[in-house]
């Protein structure tokens, strides 16, 4: 959440919980876009209000609200997204900031909340000899319209005029469920989530366990063995209560250094797509394919590296589209960022593998015939001016370019 905004927190949330009307929610998401505004007033910031009839027209609109895709999963099956129009998200864009006010979740919801990330969540489970998680099943489809007004109309932490909450959960369903794409639907699961946040974080306590959740991935880790029966049913019995699903093939227990029938079973322990065994970390395979891709283009070329991206990229992804493959030096600077974030940018691989990238990088800047002018340039009037020319060369118009 930018500055201008957490700077009015206080003032945005009791703007909200005071509001009785849909007036009132459009006088708040306005002020908020010229507070913004001031704050961008250095440069251009085009301010397009938010008018009440055009929201009262998207109350009741079935049709046009969204675009429809769908985007290949990795482990198979399709995803769909919905992406509002632009009025609509515009909207939604505000209408989740001043929601975000309202209320944040304890540290263990580690999913869409402003500072938290997969590395917060993972780091709940490293350094246990058994992690267990568990998926719950059409996660934002599962929330609907009534869940929505009825937490934002009924808990302590919100307690939001009921004209006014149900605009809110009207503008951020569609077909009466949360659309996967809006920028309301991450907000408002979390909001949902409370109550079952809750009883998932004490029947965590009464097992001594370590619990968090991101999104529709719950994970419970100990040092002892506590996934029996019973808690298997206690579990699933407080998901479905809070009427929500659980996708059992995405079910696992991940043991470490634990001895069963005299054998030793040491398995690799991932959460949310990070290796906790010891430490936060990325996997050996991520490590190893960044390092190829990188040395490919020292090796071989840009145009060779990159033909060599598009052809791994579509199968990683699962798409064959050739337009959704990102240009070579995006794509290493996207994985070389990850690993700094889970490693630290002090780590010795990381850093080695971003002083080969930056020189690269470098390089495909430097065309062969700026090279040629800086030795011409050398010869006709000194190795200083060549200097200038190399370290400004950026900066520098070249004559007749305009």
């Amino acid at each position: 959440m930018k500055k201008v905004f957490t700077d009015r927190k206080d003032q945005i949330a009791t703007s909200l919980r005071v509001a009785k009307s849909i007036s009132d929610l459009v006088g708040l998401l306005n002020q908020m876009q010229v507070w913004e505004s001031e704050e961008h007033k250095a440069r251009e910031f085009p301010v397009e209000p938010i008018k009440e009839r055009a929201l009262k027209y998207y109350l009741y609109a079935k049709k046009d609200r969204y675009t429809t895709f769908t985007i290949p999963k990795r482990t198979g099956g399709i995803r769909e997204i919905k992406a509002p129009d632009r009025f609509l998200k515009l909207a939604q864009r505000y209408l989740n900031i001043a929601l975000q006010c309202l209320y944040t979740p304890p540290e263990y919801v580690t999913g869409f909340v402003a500072g938290r990330s997969v590395i917060d969540n993972a780091r709940f489970h490293t350094q246990k000899k058994y992690v267990y998680n568990i998926d719950l099943k059409d996660y934002f489809p599962s929330i609907t319209f009534g869940r929505v007004y009825a937490v934002l109309t009924t808990l302590n932490h919100f307690g939001l005029n009921k004209e006014v909450a149900r605009v809110i959960a009207n503008i951020a369903s569609d077909n009466g469920v949360l659309p996967q794409g809006a920028p309301t639907s991450p907000t408002l699961s979390n909001f949902v989530c409370i109550r079952l946040d809750r009883r998932l974080k004490w029947l965590a306590v009464q097992n001594k366990l370590s619990y968090s959740r991101y999104a529709d991935d719950i994970t419970f880790s100990s040092n002892e063995n506590f996934l029996s029966e019973e808690f298997r049913k206690e579990l699933i019995a407080i998901i479905e209560s809070e009427g929500f699903e659980v996708k059992f093939e995405k079910e696992r227990l991940q043991r470490y250094n634990v001895r069963e029938e005299g054998k030793l079973i040491r398995e690799q322990q991932r959460v949310t797509g990070l290796v906790v065994n010891e430490k936060v970390n990325v996997n050996r395979a991520y490590i190893k394919n960044l390092r190829a891709a990188i040395n490919n283009w020292d090796q071989n070329g840009y145009e060779s590296a990159s033909e060599q991206l598009a052809y791994y990229y579509s199968r990683e992804k699962g798409s064959l589209r050739s337009d959704s493959v990102p240009p070579l030096e995006n794509y290493i600077a996207g994985k070389l960022e990850y690993l700094g974030m889970v490693r630290g940018k002090e780590d010795p691989v990381y850093r080695v593998m971003k002083l080969q990238f930056d020189e690269l990088c470098e390089l495909q800047e430097f065309a062969e015939q700026d090279f040629i002018e800086i030795l011409e340039l050398w010869e006709t009037e000194g190795v200083k001016k060549a200097i200038d020319r190399f370290y400004n060369r950026k900066n520098i118009i070249i004559q007749g370019e305009e």
